[in-house]
C-alpha cells in the first residue's frame, strides 16, 4: 500500500449545473481532507486503485476544481478593486478582508488560501502550492500529471466523434459522467483542442464553456486549457469508450507560461512514469438530478 501524506481539511460549497434539456444537477457541500502533494505511481487507473490505503481514495475532478477556484475568485476581486498585490503583502487576514471588502464567502476563500500558502496571498492557481507537482516545482523537477476519480463515457449513438452545436454555435458532445465505475448521468462537454476554459461545471469539475486560442489574448488572466478526445478507444475492462478526467500543465504561447490543463484524453488503461493522484479522505457526495 502507498503511504498516507499529510492531509488538509476543506469544505466544498454546494454547487449546481443546469442544462435546458438535461435538467439541473445539484451537489451538496461537504467536508473532505486532501493532500497538497501528489502521490507518484506510474500506474494505470485500475492498478493504482488497488494500492490506495484503506480509508483514503482518489480525488474527483470536482474536488480538485474546488481547490483551484478560491484562488480564481479572490484574484478577480483583487483585479476589480485595482489593488496591487504588493500593497497586501505581509498583511493579516483582517486587513486584507477589509481592503477587498469581502463578504462571508470571500472571507472563507481568503482564509483557505492563507492557510494553504502559509499566510501569503496567492491569487493565481498556477502558483498555488497544491499544484506544485503539476508545474515541476518539487521532486527534482518532476512534471506530474494526475488521475482523478472522474471519467467521461461516450453515450450509445454518439460514437465516431459526433458532436452538436448549441443555439450560440458552441460545439458540444454529450458524455456520461463517471465517478469511479458508477455512471452519474449525462452532461454536455464543450470543445477541447487546448481551448481556454471560461466557465466551469462545478458539480462535475469539468469545463462548461471554452473559447479558442485566439481569444485568449483578450483574457490575460485565464489559467486553464481543456483537451478532449472526442473519439476515444474502447476501454478493455468496460467495453465502452471511456476516458479519465486528468489534470496537468502545458506551455501555451499566448501567455508565455505553463497553464493548468484538464485532459479528458486518455483511457484509464494508460500509464507512464509521470502518473500521479491526490489522496483524499471523506465520502463522495451524492449528486442529485432535478427534472428539466
Amino acid at each position: 500500500m502507498l503511504p498516507v501524506p499529510e492531509l488538509i481539511e476543506m469544505e466544498i460549497r454546494p454547487s449546481s449545473s443546469t442544462h435546458p434539456s438535461l435538467g439541473t444537477y445539484k451537489s451538496p457541500g461537504h467536508l473532505f481532507r486532501y493532500s497538497k502533494t501528489l502521490t507518484r505511481t506510474g500506474k494505470n487507473y485500475y492498478d493504482l486503485k488497488a494500492q490506495i490505503p484503506e480509508g483514503s481514495r482518489m480525488s474527483t475532478a470536482a474536488e480538485d476544481l474546488a481547490i483551484q477556484l478560491p484562488y480564481e475568485r479572490i484574484g478577480r476581486i483583487v483585479r476589480a478593486a485595482k489593488i496591487n498585490l504588493g500593497e497586501l503583502e505581509g498583511k493579516d487576514f483582517g486587513y486584507i478582508a477589509s481592503a477587498l471588502n469581502l463578504d462571508e464567502m470571500g472571507k472563507a476563500d481568503l482564509k483557505l488560501i492563507l492557510d494553504i500558502e502559509g499566510g501569503e496571498l496567492v491569487t493565481d492557481p498556477r502558483m498555488a502550492k497544491p499544484f506544485n507537482d503539476l508545474f515541476a516545482r518539487e521532486n527534482n523537477g518532476w512534471y506530474a500529471w494526475q488521475w482523478t476519480e472522474t471519467g467521461l463515457r461516450v453515450p450509445k449513438g454518439w460514437e465516431d466523434g459526433r458532436s452538436q452545436k448549441d443555439a450560440k454555435g458552441n460545439i458540444y458532445v454529450p458524455r456520461i459522467v463517471l465517478i469511479g465505475d458508477q455512471e452519474v448521468d449525462e452532461t454536455p462537454v464543450p470543445e477541447g483542442n487546448g481551448r481556454v476554459v471560461v466557465e466551469w461545471n462545478e458539480v462535475f469539475g469539468i469545463p462548461s464553456l471554452t473559447t479558442n486560442e485566439g481569444d485568449a489574448t483578450n483574457q490575460k488572466n485565464h489559467t486553464t486549457h481543456f483537451y478532449l478526445n472526442a473519439n476515444p478507444d474502447v476501454d478493455e475492462r468496460t467495453g465502452r469508450q471511456d476516458v479519465a478526467v486528468a489534470r496537468g500543465s502545458r506551455w501555451h504561447d499566448d501567455v508565455h507560461v505553463r497553464c493548468l490543463s484538464v485532459r479528458a484524453r486518455y483511457g484509464r488503461w494508460y500509464a507512464d512514469g509521470d502518473v500521479s493522484f491526490r489522496q483524499v479522505q471523506g465520502s463522495v457526495p451524492v449528486i442529485e438530478k432535478l427534472p428539466a
